[in-house]
Order: structure tokens, then sequence, then C-alpha cells
């Protein structure tokens, strides 16, 4: 092979490696841009007013709101309602030595949904009790 030969092929193996690696850049970008879970598991502690850790299943309501109410805690205008509650038969959360998971999303919602939520208020305020 002459020099010639040998600089052509290397000058087409450096383009084909050039395109390849933007045919990668351009997919990898679209597996960035995934659709946002359903459920999003939210973690916390439930104490008495004595500070001792609760156990048992405890009705919770997680509120969703479009401002920050400041030291009032609520603010702005109320955007849904998660109810995890035993009476509906959403499920009330269970506590275990004062620790508890509730996946927000899963219970009753009102007035809106979860999946559209982040994507309607890239901002929004909620109201654990």
């Amino acid at each position: 092979m002459t020099g010639e030969q040998t600089m052509k092929k290397t000058i087409h193996s450096a383009r084909t490696l050039t395109i390849l690696s933007a045919v990668v850049l351009a997919v990898s970008g679209m597996a960035i841009a995934a659709v946002p879970p359903a459920l999003v598991n939210y973690q916390g502690v439930l104490r008495d007013n004595l500070d001792n850790p609760l156990d048992g299943d405890h009705d919770m309501v997680f509120r969703f709101f479009d401002a920050d109410g400041g030291a009032t805690c609520v603010g702005g205008n109320l955007l849904l309602t998660d109810s995890h509650l035993v009476s509906p038969g959403t499920g009330a959360v269970t506590v275990t030595g004062g620790l508890f998971n509730a996946d927000l999303g899963g219970g009753n919602i009102t007035p809106g949904t979860e999946s559209t939520l982040a994507e309607t208020f890239p901002r929004q305020w909620r109201d654990l009790p």
C-alpha cells in the first residue's frame, strides 16, 4: 500500500468514526428525555406531641400548592390532594418506629393527576401534616 492509499484510508476511518460518534451522541440525548415516574416515594418521621415515635397505620393527606405560604406553610392555589386513608380503601400509611414511606400519586388523587403536576408547575410546595 502506498503512502497516499494509507492516508486516504486513515481519512476515511476518521470520517466514519466522526459520523458514528455523532449518531451515538444523538441517540444518548433521546434517552435523557424520559417519562417522569407515576409515583414518587416520600419518606418521613411521625412523632407525637411528646416527640415519641409512632407506630401503626395512619391516615395521611398530602397537598400540593403552586406557591410557598411562608410562615403559614400553606400558600397559593391548591393543585392536587393525595389522600392515603383507610376509609375510602386507598390505604393508610404504615408507620414503624416513627418511620414511614408513602407513594405520592398512589392515594386518592383530586383534582388533578400526579403525572402532569411537575410538567405543568415546575415549582410546587407540599403541605405535609
